[in-house]
């Protein structure tokens, strides 16, 4: 009877949260959003591609739930703090924030230019600081609030020509360390969530400086899956929590192709959602 008591009082917490996701027009984001709608919390949603952003508010409408989209780049600390702003103004409250967004960079460090280092550690490591600083104030005020930074299990690995994301990714598992400490005992959870590959166009848009064209692992994650990770981050907030299942790191076909920087300057195309069954 206690056990069903306790998991009626964590289903609660979620139906009256309010959540903001980065990088939620697609993949992991957008399945986020739509599990998080169909448990009723309000949604802040963000990412660089206007239409499908509003489409995924769209179907989080549909399921039930209140969302809002908002357009912005993660590496825009300005933005992000606005957007928390945004969270509050609209709903009253800041309950979640799930640092999501990330793009893949892949080739020798020698090879890619210094502008592009420079982009990628913006988006997939300062981006997780930038959204920490912008909602922390409103948990502190609270007095609760729970904050996930979306690393990936090359946290623990370091494959060939993924140096600068490996790096990335290893400083977001850290920074989640040492901030977990900074707000012990405060009511606020800090969760670095660390999933294997995903089946998105993440590697369709990563950037690529290995001339080769990149083949994204055989075995990868459901989105969902992932998703539901971080509905337990959410209900059981632990430091870590692992989703395995994919296997294996992009590989290289012998085709030879000039560098591109995939949706690491500017955003994948935009365009309209295809359902989900």
């Amino acid at each position: 009877m206690l056990v069903a008591v306790l998991d009626s009082a964590m289903a609660r917490s979620i139906q009256h949260s309010v959540t903001v996701i980065t990088g939620a027009s697609s993949g992991i984001g957008r399945a986020t959003a739509r599990e998080l709608a169909r448990r009723g919390s309000a949604l802040v949603l963000a990412s660089r591609r206007p239409l499908l952003l509003s489409d995924v508010a769209g179907e989080c409408h549909e399921l039930g739930a209140q969302a809002i989209a908002v357009p912005l780049d993660v590496a825009d600390e300005h933005g992000l703090t606005a957007l928390a702003h945004k969270a509050v103004e609209t709903f009253g409250h800041l309950d979640v924030w799930f640092n999501n967004a990330g793009v893949g960079v892949v080739g020798r460090l020698e090879d890619i230019p210094a502008e592009a280092v420079h982009r990628g550690v913006e988006i997939n490591l300062l981006s997780c600081v930038y959204g920490a600083r912008a909602c922390l104030p409103h948990f502190k005020h609270q007095g609760h609030g729970v904050l996930i930074n979306h690393a990936c299990l090359l946290a623990e690995d370091t494959p060939e020509h993924m140096s600068l994301y490996v790096m990335a990714k290893w400083g977001v598992r850290g920074f989640g360390a040492a901030l977990r400490q900074e707000v012990a005992s405060s009511g606020i959870h800090v969760c670095t969530l660390l999933s294997g590959p995903v089946d998105s166009s993440f590697y369709e848009h990563a950037a690529n400086f290995t001339h080769r064209t990149l083949e994204a692992p055989v075995r990868r994650l459901d989105p969902e899956a992932v998703a539901q990770a971080v509905v337990r981050c959410i209900e059981h907030p632990k430091p870590e929590v692992t989703v395995r299942g994919g296997a294996g790191t992009p590989g290289l076909s012998r085709h030879r192709v000039e560098p591109d920087p995939g949706a690491l300057f500017e955003p994948a195309p935009d365009g309209r959602l295809a359902p989900i069954a």
